[in-house]
């Protein structure tokens, strides 16, 4: 028994010594061809810094990666020109501009006018780069951007409820509350509410911006395991959200029951005169004359073509941002390419869509597009 302990022990470091360096260059085989395999997967992706690495879109088909780029780009021309174009048409309006209204409008289409510019373009070279190829720098600038161009057009469509909102319900106080340096206030609050919002992520207190590569996007990304993209989208989304369901829903109950009751009094031959008596009773015994009824139903008749001018706005939207602002919010479907590429797109077009949703739905918005081109008289008479 002795000896065979003996024999054994002196044979184990002779095995230990044997089989250690066969593990060693196991090891050092394996990670070689690791380095080698990483290599070449960097090499494909042309990165040259740490941003460039994540490559979060290497694995969707190209034919899905080059659908959404081809949409981007024509994204990009088309919001360029169709909100320049609307701007310019808006300013040269005289009845326009004196139209509470119309300011917010041109600040909506100022702001998708930055983003169709700026950030369409680099979304599309992340396409068909399948990944960011740009700088650190860059991709901070293009988040930041993004962030504020996005935020003052939710903002500004918020804006936009709530002044037709005062219009309808209240109309006594619209003049009031909507004049000239009253809505440079709001325009401005549109600008600053945005700013407030990714001011934290851009100081590096609450999170950072920079490439995210879990989401494939330059945006808000934790710092110290904090991260400030929840609240932001929070803010940003659902509370103008919640803002114009309640005006709304006020603004389309007050327009249909004052619609309703107008065609029953026209209809029982009560018009004018029993109107009148009706809005003096509403507006505290005040005095209203027959002019001024007729006057009401051609406003309602007015705001309700814009009401549904803005509604469609909103409506579209929200179809375009709740695709990305779930998917990305929540990590849903992310094995599935198409679904996350038809989300980026949907959200690059709001950008470009509003001035189709001006021209289609509203004659005064169509007039002042025609007055941005007039015809010389001769090309008329032909």
């Amino acid at each position: 028994m002795n000896a065979t302990v003996t024999t054994l022990s002196r044979s184990f470091p002779t095995t230990v010594t044997t089989v250690l360096p066969s593990v060693a260059t196991e090891v050092v085989q394996t990670t070689a061809e690791v380095q080698t395999t990483v290599g070449i997967e960097l090499g494909r992706g042309g990165a040259t810094n740490n941003t460039s690495v994540v490559l979060p879109f290497k694995d969707y088909p190209r034919p899905v990666l080059t659908s959404g780029f081809v949409a981007l780009v024509i994204m990009a021309f088309f919001g360029v020109i169709s909100n320049a174009v609307s701007i310019a048409a808006l300013l040269r309006s005289s009845k326009l501009l004196k139209n509470a209204t119309t300011a917010l409008v041109i600040n909506l289409c100022f702001f998708d006018l930055l983003f169709s510019a700026l950030n369409t373009p680099l979304t599309a070279s992340m396409f068909w780069h399948a990944g960011w190829v740009h700088s650190d720098g860059l991709c901070v600038a293009h988040g930041v951007s993004r962030y504020f161009n996005t935020g003052a057009s939710i903002f500004t469509v918020m804006a936009i409820s709530i002044n037709r909102y005062v219009a309808i319900v209240k109309p006594g106080l619209y003049a009031r509350a909507f004049t000239e340096g009253n809505n440079l206030l709001v325009v401005t609050g549109t600008w600053l509410v945005s700013l407030s919002l990714i001011l934290l992520p851009t100081a590096g207190v609450w999170g950072q911006f920079g490439w995210d590569g879990d989401t494939g996007t330059c945006g808000v990304m934790p710092k110290n395991g904090r991260s400030s993209k929840a609240f932001i989208f929070m803010v940003s989304y659902f509370v103008p959200a919640t803002s114009f369901v309640i005006c709304y829903s006020r603004i389309y109950w007050i327009v249909r029951k004052t619609q309703r009751n107008l065609r029953q009094f026209s209809s029982n031959h009560m018009s004018a005169a029993f109107v009148a008596r009706l809005f003096a009773k509403r507006n505290d015994g005040g005095a209203v004359s027959e002019e001024k009824v007729q006057c009401l139903q051609k406003r309602i008749a007015k705001d309700w073509r814009l009401l549904n001018t803005v509604f469609v706005i909103f409506a579209v939207f929200t179809l375009c941002y709740l695709p990305i602002v779930v998917l990305k919010s929540f990590r849903l479907l992310d094995d599935y390419p198409g679904v996350q590429v038809f989300a980026y797109v949907t959200y690059y077009f709001s950008g470009c869509v509003n001035p189709v949703i001006y021209i289609c739905m509203s004659r005064e918005y169509r007039q002042a597009y025609k007055e941005l081109w007039p015809r010389t008289k001769s090309a008329a008479l032909s």
